[in-house]
């Protein structure tokens, strides 16, 4: 069976302190001993509409390490999973499985961290309405400090790497032809395009034309439910001119996100091949 490759972007990051843990501090990810606080971060991917017949090969978790304040040649983080009930954190049990990583003091930048151990029979079901909580054990201060995915940069947030592979071998599907779809927007702030049924697409790509005087960002959002939205690849296209997006993954559903900080008149074309 063939090997497919993904990548998940975190949907929410927050920290904590032991000493007021249900006091989340949303958009951040600390972890670590800095003088009478031990942060703990957190972590949730929202996988609840991924990956629902395939069989997980390897898992890598992907963190951008910005700072690390530490009297310690080399801490350790530890990486454990936990319910989502955020209003029961301070009441979690200890986790049954854990990974450790080792992080040199002069570290900085991406990580990749092997968290197969997680997943129990190979299976995604298993961390589904979990959180990845990252924690420290050190005695001295010792402070991590990892980007969220509240940046706008897609290479600081946390992210899943995965490459798997189906369980049942997929019927084979035929070209059926070409399919186009053109949407006009008087844009202010914000506005999402109407939704596309994308399950028997191949590969689509979006043109976007930009008539106005101010830059528009777009963004691909991909579903499998119409209510959880996952935001998948961006570009900004500047002033008069056109520019491309095309997806990395493809959920049941996809729409176009598109922002500005004026007003813009976009003309937006969705070409892309059908199989049956």
């Amino acid at each position: 069976m063939e090997n497919t490759s993904i990548e998940i972007p975190a949907s929410k990051c927050f920290s904590a302190t032991n000493l007021s843990p249900k006091n989340i501090i949303l958009n951040t990810l600390f972890t670590g001993l800095e003088s009478d606080k031990d942060y703990k971060g957190y972590i949730f991917f929202d996988i609840s509409n991924w990956l629902k017949d395939f069989h997980i090969n390897s898992i890598i978790l992907r963190l951008y390490l910005k700072k690390l304040k530490t009297f310690s040649l080399s801490p350790n983080l530890y990486i454990s999973e936990v319910d989502k009930n955020i209003c029961e954190l301070n009441e979690c049990s200890s986790p049954q499985t854990q990974i450790s990583y080792t992080v040199n003091k002069d570290s900085h930048g991406s990580i990749d961290i092997n968290i197969m151990d997680l997943f129990y029979d190979n299976n995604f079901d298993t961390i589904k309405n979990k959180l990845f909580m990252l924690s420290s054990n050190e005695k001295e201060k010792s402070l991590f400090i990892f980007g969220s995915n509240s940046t706008e940069d897609d290479k600081l947030s946390p992210k899943l790497l995965i490459t798997c592979c189906d369980k049942q071998p997929k019927a084979i599907k035929h070209f059926m032809g070409v399919k186009e779809y053109h949407w006009t927007f008087d844009l202010y702030k914000s506005t999402v395009s109407e939704v596309v049924n994308t399950e028997d697409i191949n590969e689509g790509t979006f043109f976007i034309t930009n008539e106005s005087n101010y830059p528009v960002a777009a963004a691909v959002q991909v579903s499998g439910n119409l209510v959880n939205w996952v935001t998948d690849t961006k570009v900004l296209v500047n002033p008069h001119t056109t520019n491309v997006l095309i997806s990395r993954y493809y959920g049941k559903y996809s729409r176009l996100l598109l922002l500005c900080k004026n007003n813009a008149h976009i003309k937006v074309s969705f070409v892309f091949q059908f199989f049956k």
